[in-house]
């Protein structure tokens, strides 16, 4: 929101509102991280998040309702903060012992590297369309391309390593 004024002098304090985002995604991510574990099932948890931050960006790219933008971004948030948490409890055990340390750090990396990447990417987008809803579809294809990626993967058995 807006700073609020007391006796005409801007508050710098931050509006409550902002609080929705991340409490949405504190209460979600232990609740699928323990669904996941309850149920031993991880690959369909994954795609269940994607969707979800998919459809929470696409409530944000269609929307011009300021409550419909804020629940979409809420839904974005638990959804790709609950795949990280769920992404390694399917990823670690699939990893070779004497090579875990290097993967884990190549995984990370990667990840690392995006999180560089699509600001940028997001940046130009904006630049090129003067709005920033080029950059909500970017990051609703992103997550797509996982639930792709991850229902081709169902195809194969997981291979656990000790």
């Amino acid at each position: 929101g807006c700073p609020s004024t007391t006796s005409g002098v801007p508050s710098k304090a931050p509006a409550p509102e902002s609080a929705i985002v991340p409490l949405f995604a504190v209460i979600a991510v232990p609740l699928i991280s323990w669904n996941s574990d309850r149920l031993g099932e991880r690959r369909l948890h994954l795609i269940g998040v994607l969707v979800a931050s998919a459809a929470g960006w696409m409530m944000v790219a269609l929307s011009s309702n300021a409550v419909v933008k804020l629940a979409g971004i809420s839904l974005a948030a638990a959804g790709g903060y609950s795949f990280v948490a769920v992404f390694w409890a399917l990823t670690v055990p699939m990893l070779a012992h004497a090579t875990r340390p290097a993967a884990i750090a190549l995984i990370s990396t990667t990840g690392l590297f995006a999180s560089i990447l699509s600001p940028s990417v997001i940046g130009v987008l904006r630049d090129l369309t003067h709005t920033f809803t080029a950059g909500f579809w970017y990051v609703t294809v992103l997550n797509l391309v996982g639930v792709v990626g991850l229902l081709l993967a169902l195809k194969r058995p997981i291979r656990q390593t000790a």
